[in-house]
């Protein structure tokens, strides 16, 4: 597998598991803060995963620009559902 077919797929895992982690949290019946807990250590470790992928790319290629902008765009979606 190659670089950018790695950090694409890197990018959805990402955002399947914060969705699907996220539905199963509203499902549950937990107190407010423990969900507020476990979104926020999620959406964390969801950035950082984003943050080491982007750190991968060097710029030089031309789709390295779009996976900076697919990145942008998980971090924008997990950031609104904080």
């Amino acid at each position: 597998m190659d670089e950018v077919a790695r950090v694409r797929l890197q990018i959805r895992a990402v955002l399947v598991v914060y969705r699907a982690e996220m539905a199963r949290l509203s499902r549950r019946n937990v107190s407010a803060a423990t969900g507020e807990a476990f979104a926020s250590s999620l959406r964390t470790r969801s950035f950082h995963v984003l943050d080491d992928a982007r750190a991968t790319l060097d710029g030089d290629a031309p789709e390295h620009k779009d996976l900076v902008r697919e990145i942008e765009e998980a971090r924008t979606e997990i950031s609104a559902r904080a």
